[in-house]
């Protein structure tokens, strides 16, 4: 719900993928404030500091955190872990999703994961490799 919240230095071992269904608010993450809209996918890597210090509207959001390994498990996906550590000075955790690809592949995951139907880890682990490789082409940084 709509409120201030202190800055709390959140971080975790996985990588993350968020998506925003609902609200408005800021995001800081670090020393960079991002205004966020339903929509707005952000990504992080593993131990990068971020939290949710504003909240606008009522939020809706979808979180999706992985361990890095399931990326250098598999030598065809090795180079999709540039998003997460080869970034330059241009490098923006939001990330615009122009058409709404990524979401709607981390709605798909998120349907896999309830669901569990025959095969849903494999489901799941392609649909993320399709999301991030959307990412690596579109992203600047």
């Amino acid at each position: 719900s709509p409120q201030k919240r202190p800055y709390s230095a959140h971080h975790h071992t996985e990588y993350e993928l968020s998506v925003f269904l609902a609200g408005e608010g800021i995001y800081t993450v670090g020393k960079n404030k991002y205004r966020f809209r339903v929509g707005d996918v952000f990504l992080f890597a593993s131990d990068e500091e971020h939290c949710i210090t504003e909240i606008y509207t009522e939020m809706d959001l979808l979180n999706l955190q992985f361990e890095p390994y399931i990326l250098w498990e598999n030598p065809d996906a090795i180079e999709l872990m540039h998003l997460f550590h080869s970034r330059n000075d241009e490098f923006e955790n939001l990330y615009v999703d122009i058409g709404g690809t990524v979401r709607e592949k981390l709605m798909a995951i998120e349907e896999e994961m309830c669901n569990q139907s025959p095969c849903y880890s494999v489901v799941v682990k392609y649909q993320l490799f399709y999301a991030l490789s959307t990412m690596i082409r579109n992203h600047r940084g």
